[in-house]
Protein backbone atom coordinates (compact mmCIF):
# COMPACT_ATOMS: atom_id res chain seq x y z
CA UNK A 1 0.00 0.00 0.00
CA UNK A 2 1.63 3.56 -0.48
CA UNK A 3 0.91 6.14 1.79
CA UNK A 4 1.94 9.83 2.31
CA UNK A 5 1.71 11.83 4.89
CA UNK A 6 1.27 16.12 4.44
CA UNK A 7 2.50 17.70 7.21
CA UNK A 8 3.72 15.13 9.82
CA UNK A 9 4.33 16.39 13.34
CA UNK A 10 3.87 14.71 16.64
CA UNK A 11 1.39 11.97 15.55
CA UNK A 12 1.64 11.49 11.65
CA UNK A 13 5.79 11.00 12.21
CA UNK A 14 4.83 7.84 14.06
CA UNK A 15 2.17 6.52 12.29
CA UNK A 16 4.46 6.86 8.94
CA UNK A 17 6.88 4.64 10.79
CA UNK A 18 4.72 2.09 11.88
CA UNK A 19 3.49 1.87 8.39
CA UNK A 20 6.90 2.02 6.86
CA UNK A 21 7.83 -1.09 9.59
CA UNK A 22 5.16 -3.10 8.54
CA UNK A 23 6.12 -2.64 4.99
CA UNK A 24 4.18 -0.11 3.31
CA UNK A 25 5.76 2.37 0.53
CA UNK A 26 4.97 5.52 3.35
CA UNK A 27 6.17 9.48 1.60
CA UNK A 28 6.31 11.85 4.48
CA UNK A 29 6.19 15.67 3.14
CA UNK A 30 5.77 19.24 3.73
CA UNK A 31 2.48 20.80 4.50
CA UNK A 32 1.91 20.80 0.41
CA UNK A 33 -2.13 21.47 0.18
CA UNK A 34 -2.88 17.56 -0.03
CA UNK A 35 -5.08 17.92 -2.59
CA UNK A 36 -3.09 18.98 -5.04
CA UNK A 37 -0.38 16.24 -4.44
CA UNK A 38 -2.97 13.64 -4.75
CA UNK A 39 -3.78 11.66 -7.75
CA UNK A 40 -7.71 10.96 -8.96
CA UNK A 41 -8.55 7.90 -6.71
CA UNK A 42 -6.47 8.63 -3.77
CA UNK A 43 -8.06 8.97 -0.51
CA UNK A 44 -6.94 12.16 2.37
CA UNK A 45 -7.46 10.82 6.18
CA UNK A 46 -7.06 13.68 8.27
CA UNK A 47 -6.38 13.23 11.60
CA UNK A 48 -6.02 16.62 13.27
CA UNK A 49 -8.74 19.44 15.08
CA UNK A 50 -10.25 20.53 12.25
CA UNK A 51 -13.67 21.93 12.11
CA UNK A 52 -16.86 20.21 11.19
CA UNK A 53 -17.56 23.05 8.68
CA UNK A 54 -13.77 22.71 7.39
CA UNK A 55 -14.06 18.92 6.79
CA UNK A 56 -17.32 18.86 4.84
CA UNK A 57 -15.57 21.88 2.29
CA UNK A 58 -13.01 18.89 2.03
CA UNK A 59 -14.95 16.59 1.47
CA UNK A 60 -16.49 18.21 -1.14
CA UNK A 61 -13.46 19.84 -2.91
CA UNK A 62 -11.81 16.33 -2.99
CA UNK A 63 -15.06 14.78 -4.46
CA UNK A 64 -15.04 17.36 -7.27
CA UNK A 65 -11.23 15.53 -8.14
CA UNK A 66 -11.99 12.49 -7.72
CA UNK A 67 -10.81 11.73 -4.18
CA UNK A 68 -11.83 10.65 -1.64
CA UNK A 69 -11.43 12.50 2.47
CA UNK A 70 -12.10 10.48 5.35
CA UNK A 71 -12.42 12.76 8.54
CA UNK A 72 -10.38 11.04 11.61
CA UNK A 73 -10.84 14.15 13.82
CA UNK A 74 -8.42 14.09 17.12
CA UNK A 75 -10.53 14.62 20.15
CA UNK A 76 -7.91 15.27 23.36
CA UNK A 77 -3.96 16.41 23.33
CA UNK A 78 -1.82 15.33 25.46
CA UNK A 79 -1.52 18.44 27.27
CA UNK A 80 -4.87 18.25 28.56
CA UNK A 81 -5.75 14.55 28.76
CA UNK A 82 -2.44 13.91 31.75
Amino acid sequence: MKVAFIGAGNMGAPMALNLIRAGHDAMVGSETPAIDALARGAIQMSASTLTVALSKELVEAHANRGQGYVASPVLARRAITI
